[in-house]
């Protein structure tokens, strides 16, 4: 099992949006990121930089299976898990903000500024560093006339990843 510095790496394939891979970091029994990548990540020991990926826990399979089956059957998606998110006290009102969002349901950055007496760059920023995009559903946050960016790029299979997940849970896009 690989370990570095305490934190673990573990990935699952996935349906979502054509096939997006889940890298699950996690640390005892808490997870600590969750990253879309859109080419897994290839299993190779000898290279340092990209060491051995430990099994992923029950706890996350258990999880993940019950979330992929809802998307699949296009039902309300809702992943829970016992999570630590890191980030300044900021970013943390700004993705406490963002969980409340119902499912199906978005808000605009410039409303959740509104509301957070900030920025709507300042909420795009707190945005692209959530490290739990799936959990804490900033796709949810959208431009006043559009999209908007996700996970901190503003076009690609980044964008259409944010437009699936709203999709399936029945947002008006």
């Amino acid at each position: 099992m690989a370990t570095i510095n305490g934190v673990q790496q573990a990935q699952l394939a996935t349906p979502i949006n054509g096939g997006v891979t889940l890298l699950f970091s996690f640390s005892a029994a808490q997870l600590i990121s969750l990253t879309y990548l859109f080419k897994p990540l290839p299993e190779n020991p000898q290279n340092p930089d990209n060491p051995s990926l430990s099994p992923l826990p029950a706890i996350y399979q258990t999880a993940v299976a019950a979330y992929l089956r809802d998307a699949v059957a296009g039902q309300q998606l809702l992943l829970t898990l016992p999570v630590l998110p890191q980030g300044t006290p900021f970013q943390q009102r700004v993705w406490q903000a963002i969980a409340a969002i119902a499912v199906g349901q978005t808000r605009p950055y410039g409303e959740l500024a509104k509301v957070l007496q900030s920025s709507p760059r300042a909420v795009a920023a707190a945005c692209a560093a959530n490290p739990l995009p799936l959990i804490i559903p900033c796709h949810r946050v959208v431009a006043k006339n559009g999209l908007g960016g996700f996970i901190g790029q503003r076009d690609g299979k980044a964008v259409a990843l944010k437009r699936w997940l709203l999709q399936h849970e029945g947002a008006v896009i």
